[in-house]
């Protein structure tokens, strides 16, 4: 028998038929091992993210940077952070794009005030990518976003619309299962049974090897900064895992990555469309 099997399934059947979105945004706090958008009120561990992965990428200071900040929340607080730390320069830009989550305007004043002496005019909240145009772009970020996508080639198609040819991506990547707990459980059911009763609406069971592919399918180069596994977690599930999972793909137990991502100047980019992105847990 896994260990907390049963337990497991509770909880994500409340959050499948009973738990909205509105709801978890109000009380997910409350919800056990369901954890809330950090960054709503506290972007500083997500800049912080960005910050040292640049750093490590060889980004140089510019004095004038356009950012695209993909799956924002429902504050701009990541907009601000990037501003104040000056990773889009002194005259540059940034822009949230956010197409599901509303913006919770009482919580983002109280944050306006405390970086009321910035130029916060030089951040600006889109719920589409069409607004901006091509090769605009000079840098990419995400933070627990691309695990959320289930069309991926439709977003990579949107973001090398934008990208500059000599810009590039960083995105941080959480592979766990979302109820934290249970990091690796979402791997033991076959897919139709997932989709019909456990998953939430969003949390396609990406695996780090299917973004590498579809990075490379896209035309795009990957250089992975960071990646982790909880190995005795894994261990524990290891051999009930679904069919649906490769037992062979090395990246299998991959809890968490951070990837640095430019253009493949020698594979060309393969056709696709626009495509909106969910972050729900």
């Amino acid at each position: 028998m896994i260990p907390g099997l049963a337990e497991y399934v509770s909880l994500r059947l409340l959050r499948r038929f009973l738990f909205t979105d509105a709801f978890l945004v109000r009380f997910g706090k409350f919800v056990p091992y369901y954890r809330t958008n950090a960054n709503q009120l506290d972007a500083g561990p997500v800049v912080d993210l960005y910050a040292d992965a640049m750093a490590r990428s060889g980004l140089p200071l510019a004095a004038n940077r356009s950012i695209l900040e993909i799956g924002s929340g429902a504050t701009n607080s990541v907009g601000y952070a990037l501003l104040r730390r000056q990773l889009a320069g002194a005259k540059g830009r940034i822009y949230l794009f956010e197409p599901r989550a509303r913006l919770d305007r009482r919580a983002d004043a109280n944050l306006r005030k405390r970086f009321g002496n910035d130029d916060l005019a030089r951040v600006e909240r889109i719920a589409t990518l069409a607004v901006l145009p091509d090769r605009s772009i000079d840098l990419v970020l995400s933070h627990s976003v691309l695990e959320h996508v289930a069309d991926m080639d439709g977003l990579l198609a949107s973001l090398e619309r934008v990208l500059q040819p000599a810009g590039s991506m960083i995105h941080s990547v959480d592979y766990r299962d979302h109820f934290f707990k249970y990091p690796y459980h979402f791997l033991l059911f076959r897919q139709k049974r997932w989709e019909r009763w456990l998953n939430p609406g969003d949390l396609p069971r990406w695996r780090m090897s299917g973004h590498l592919e579809a990075f490379t399918a896209r035309g795009f180069r990957t250089e992975v900064l960071d990646s982790h596994t909880l190995a005795d977690t894994f261990e524990k599930i290891k051999r009930s895992i679904s069919a649906d999972f490769d037992p062979d793909d090395p990246a299998l137990a991959i809890a968490a990555a951070v990837f640095r991502i430019t253009r493949d100047p020698e594979k060309p980019s393969a056709p696709g469309q626009p495509s909106a992105i969910g972050r729900n847990q």
